[in-house]
């Protein structure tokens, strides 16, 4: 069983898409492995991207109209069910060349996914943060770069990263004053010990 919802980099970079249309369409693509669809209502994944079912609604004819999926009403007999497809078109984009301003594919830990405190583009941000502080405990990132991933202004980035701060997520400091001020942003272990036991955590 996997532990995290992976985004992979050629809907990632999509700037035709906002970050709760990403992590919807990551849930799709998760929900249609086996079966090639999925059913679930737009309450089911509300509760998960802790946003409204007309949020989910709104995103679902957006990717619709983009042609990531198509969507069919069945069971007029035993009960209307919405089924929704990835569109095999889409699928058979080529990813992204992996270079080192591209990531090849975004993973979204379960414990994240299922933070009902933070927004989409809030947990998309922090999972990019953890991302690009994978090796070295710490990111120096800039506001530009992480909007320009998440399809959002860089005011949002920097009251993201606020937010992310005061809510004991990451700290954050300023190095460099000889050199050149950069900003240097650390995930705090204590956020990540806290959230071990849901690792494990299935993605409904």
């Amino acid at each position: 069983m996997k532990n995290y919802l992976k985004i992979s980099n050629w809907f990632l970079y999509d700037n035709k898409l906002t970050p709760t249309d990403k992590l919807l369409f990551a849930l799709i693509l998760h929900n249609s492995e086996v079966t090639g669809f999925c059913t679930k209502t737009d309450n089911d994944y509300a509760l998960i991207l802790n946003v409204t079912d007309r949020t989910i609604r709104t995103s679902i004819q957006k990717l619709k109209r983009l042609d990531y999926i198509n969507t069919n009403i069945s069971g007029a007999k035993t009960g209307i069910m919405r089924v929704i497809t990835p569109k095999p078109a889409i699928l058979e984009i080529a990813c992204i060349e992996d270079t080192p301003t591209k990531i090849y594919s975004l993973k979204i830990p379960n414990w994240l996914l299922y933070d009902n405190k933070l927004t989409p583009t809030e947990k998309m941000l922090f999972a990019l943060i953890l991302h690009y502080s994978e090796v070295t405990g710490f990111c120096t990132k800039t506001n530009h770069d992480f909007a320009f991933i998440l399809n959002v202004t860089d005011r949002t980035i920097q009251t993201l990263i606020q937010k992310l701060n005061e809510l004991g997520y990451i700290d954050t400091t300023k190095i460099g004053a000889e050199t050149g001020i950069m900003r240097v942003i650390a995930p705090k272990p204590v956020i990540l010990e806290k959230m071990e036991d849901l690792w494990d955590k299935k993605i409904n």
